[in-house]
């Protein structure tokens, strides 16, 4: 099981505006009759959500927009396909517009915390949104999707040569690059643009494809209307693994930022879709890039829990506080430190009973600068099928 999440900001970056936080049941999307009779539209948007991105990657997120105040579901699901293990838990804090047209119906955005099965149950949020522009940047907690600790006996071959030498990709990597080839679809037609190759590109080796390089690609390997066919795409990997002579060192760096081990097992990554529908308008939703150190989400994520969570002072310390949100499913706690100094937390979960949180220690230290909040913790229960007892013991170390 993981933890993965995504937050929903506004165009403009404002974060001052109040959020909530719920907790959400199992949903089923509207029937196809009643989407038809109350004029609903699908919009059905492929996404990789809280693979681990190596140090330096630019991170991805899915922009929604809409025009007018409507009623929204967002219905988040596991391909038909499944390409990870184990069950996925999907947050969505959903922090208001300023630049919304409408105020009265933005300010009471919320954030939904779903959860998707390996089962392929389908499970979302819903509610109602102003018109207006919003970012969907997906991350994960940390406390279940951590680096992989699996020691791999014998590395799965990439490619192989055939009685005359030539080389050819073998049949396990060819599966994987069909899963990573679906991934990067976003839009779902079967064919890779140049917007999606340049998710990939910055995926994987942290630069764009320009427009020529893309024209060179397309009078090299099989494409249609303009995009990269599947056999385009398997064709463009056996030209790299020729360049490299068969040396599949590249190709490693390609399957490890997308998520995958030495066995071409997919053990960092979560692929999912995501299916939007609303009742009064029609979504737009696609995939941006979003450069790195850019969206500020970690203080999105703060403010919710500051927003909705429960506040109290640390050590009757009168501007350092601690703020806790907690679910049934989720304990987040955030540290914010109003003082002019910089203070050291000491933070105690030996008393928590089948938990485990994103630090993987028991006992650790939170040093804060003057006027900062951060997240300390968050927390999940380490089997949701039995009782879990958050006993945590924060104090100021002066």
């Amino acid at each position: 099981m993981a933890l993965c999440s995504a937050i929903l900001l506004p165009q403009n970056l404002g974060l001052n505006t109040n959020s909530l936080s719920e907790d959400f049941s199992p949903a089923s999307p509207p029937p196809k009759e009643a989407l038809e009779a109350q004029g609903n539209c699908r919009q059905p948007h492929r996404s990789k959500l809280a693979s681990r991105r190596p140090r330096g990657r630019r991170p991805g997120g899915e922009e929604l927009h809409l025009c007018g105040k409507t009623a929204i579901m967002g219905a988040f699901q596991p391909p038909k396909k499944a390409i990870f293990r184990g069950d996925v838990s999907v947050r969505i804090p959903l922090t208001p517009s300023e630049c919304t047209e409408d105020r009265s119906t933005s300010q009471n955005a919320s954030e939904a915390f779903t959860r998707v099965d390996s089962s392929g149950e389908m499970y979302g949020w819903s509610g109602e949104l102003g018109s207006g522009l919003y970012y969907l940047i997906p991350f994960t907690t940390g406390c279940w999707l951590k680096k992989e600790k699996k020691h791999i006996t014998e590395e799965a071959k990439l490619v192989c040569r055939g009685e005359k030498g030539e080389l050819f990709l073998t049949k396990k990597f060819r599966s994987a690059l069909s899963d990573i080839f679906d991934i990067i679809d976003l839009d779902g037609n079967g064919l890779i643009s140049l917007d999606e190759y340049n998710f990939f590109e910055l995926r994987t080796s942290g630069e764009k494809c320009d427009e020529d390089a893309w024209s060179i690609c397309k009078e090299n390997f099989d494409t249609k209307k303009n995009e990269l066919t599947k056999q385009g795409f398997m064709d463009l990997n056996l030209m790299e693994a020729n360049d490299r002579e068969g040396d599949p060192s590249d190709l490693w760096v390609t399957l490890q930022s997308m998520g995958y081990n030495k066995a071409l097992e997919m053990v960092e990554a979560c692929p999912f879709v995501i299916d939007i529908y609303t009742e009064k308008c029609r979504p737009r939703i696609k995939a941006v890039h979003l450069g790195s150190g850019g969206l500020p989400f970690e203080k999105a994520l703060c403010q919710s829990v500051i927003d909705k969570g429960d506040a109290k002072a640390m050590d009757s310390q009168e501007n350092v506080f601690l703020h806790t949100y907690k679910s049934d499913f989720r304990i987040t706690s955030v540290l914010e430190n109003k003082s002019e100094n910089k203070v050291v937390i000491h933070v105690n979960n030996e008393l928590s009973k089948n938990c485990v949180n994103n630090r993987s220690l028991s006992i650790f230290a939170v040093e804060l600068a003057p006027k900062s909040t951060t997240v300390c913790q968050h927390v999940m229960p380490m089997n949701e099928r039995q009782e879990w007892v958050y006993n945590c013991v924060y104090s100021l170390v002066s």
